[in-house]
């Protein structure tokens, strides 16, 4: 009786243990087919199938952005070579053109055997190098001669005063070298002292005046960008009238009433300086 009992009980515990395996085996799968626990059957949705899937909104493209323009290529530098500064050194500044300036010409045709001849220039630079002034020649010459044992001095002055104008022509490319033109008009006065031939003065003193006229081309040399020597040769034409004495080209002491007319030329040598 007892046996059969225990035989009851053990079958019993082994079926019970079987089941909540069998509950848990996995490749049990829920029926496709059956209905939902609410009871309604499950319908695709329509406006699904209609519209489609879903599809993100195009996001806005942002501009592409500029073109760069390459810059130009430069081109190599040359190298700085030792020629180049005996080139700067050496080459003279152009003289300035650029500006108004004050302009002081000092003229000379000679300074030798008791002559002198020359004059002062003074006048304005306009732009282009044209300069307009007025100017004043003085010249003075003189001779001594024996007389019966007596040294006799000759003398004879000259002395202008006018207006001229200095045209520049033609300049070289370094702009270093001028060609230009110098004309004058001017008031001439000529003097000289002879020793006399009567009366109580030992000397005598005769005179003449008239006018002057001279025009010609020159050149000129720029040693600085403002100074400057140069040359110039001029047709003069002059007209005088007073003593006799003083026309000629040696004074005397004939003081009778005379005039004369002479053309010719002259020439003098310049230093141009601009402030």
């Amino acid at each position: 009786m007892k046996r059969a009992l225990l035989t009851a009980i053990l079958i019993l515990s082994s079926i019970t243990a079987l089941s909540p395996a069998r509950a848990a085996d996995p490749t049990d799968q829920a029926d496709p087919f059956a209905e939902p626990q609410n009871g309604s059957p499950a319908e695709p949705d329509e406006d699904a199938l209609l519209r489609g899937s879903a599809r993100p909104a195009p996001q806005p493209q942002s501009p592409p952005p500029p073109a760069v323009v390459p810059a130009p290529a430069r081109p190599p530098r040359r190298q700085a070579q030792a020629t180049d500064e005996v080139r700067a050194s050496t080459a003279a500044p152009a003289p300035p053109e650029e500006e108004t300036a004050l302009a002081l010409e000092l003229s000379t045709n000679g300074f030798a055997s008791g002559g002198l001849e020359g004059g002062v220039f003074v006048g304005g630079r306009k732009p282009g190098g044209m300069i307009l002034g007025g100017f004043f020649d003085y010249g003075l010459r003189s001779s001594t001669a024996s007389v019966g044992g007596t040294n006799v001095t000759t003398s004879a002055q000259l002395f202008r005063l006018g207006a001229g104008v200095r045209p520049t022509f033609i300049r070289s490319a370094d702009r270093r070298v001028d060609l230009f033109g110098a004309a004058e008009a001017s008031f001439e006065y000529r003097s000289g002292e002879v020793p006399s031939t009567g009366g109580s003065s030992p000397t005598t003193t005769v005179s003449a005046a008239g006018f002057s006229l001279a025009v010609g081309p020159g050149l000129r040399f720029w040693v600085h960008e403002q100074i400057a020597i140069g040359y110039v040769a001029r047709l003069r034409l002059t007209y005088l009238s007073g003593d006799a004495g003083a026309l000629a080209s040696v004074p005397s002491a004939d003081a009778s009433s005379s005039s004369t007319t002479a053309i010719g030329f002259d020439g003098t040598f310049q230093i141009l300086g601009v402030f």
